[in-house]
């Protein structure tokens, strides 16, 4: 993994494509040391039910590395209301998971946090589905909090697999989505 080789030089990854706001653990495939951390970033649409967002980086002159984040996020009913575009920050990354700092290890902490504690994966689940109607189905399932801290704590299918004990993820994963595409997706649009 480039990644691995590089760790030492890379600074921050960041990342869209899934849609969700969250965040992977990267550890070495030489020695299972910390290898880097990649942060997903929500969508700027309002695909799969989910409020346009964007993030600003904030990041440590010294190191370089990231220091810390503001989650800003689309008000679409105001916005509707009032026919222009209404912005607000949803969350301060190390305030609202009340972290003093963001380096691999604390992020690793936090998602073992998470995995523990029903607030702190509601907390989570409300921010990884962008507080639109699929974050209340995740937080009132707080027996998803296993698969979560799987997939936040490692970063390759195979490891994925292995924290949740293999064949679950596609049960649970096609049974979350039937839900979602029957009772929250359908014809959920916003005129912007």
């Amino acid at each position: 993994m480039i990644v691995d080789r590089y760790a030492n030089i890379i600074r921050g990854q960041m990342f869209g494509h899934t849609h969700k706001d969250a965040f992977e653990i990267q550890k070495s495939s030489r020695d299972g040391e910390f290898a880097g951390v990649a942060f997903e970033n929500p969508c700027m649409t309002t695909h799969m039910a989910l409020y346009p967002s964007y993030r600003v980086y904030h990041m440590d002159s010294a190191t370089h590395a990231i220091a810390d984040y503001e989650q800003f996020r689309f008000d679409l009913k105001r916005s509707n209301e009032e026919d222009k575009p209404r912005w607000y920050v949803a969350y301060r990354f190390k305030e609202y998971y009340n972290m003093s700092r963001m380096e691999d290890r604390n992020l690793a902490e936090l998602a073992q946090r998470i995995r523990v504690s029903d607030s702190y994966y509601k907390r989570f689940a409300r921010m990884m589905y962008e507080e639109g109607p699929q974050s209340d189905v995740m937080m009132a399932n707080t027996g998803l909090k296993e698969q979560t801290y799987c997939r936040l704590a490692t970063a390759d299918q195979s490891a994925y697999e292995h924290c949740i004990g293999g064949y679950a993820f596609s049960l649970t994963e096609g049974f979350i989505m039937n839900m979602f595409n029957k009772y929250i997706t359908p014809r959920w649009e916003y005129a912007v």
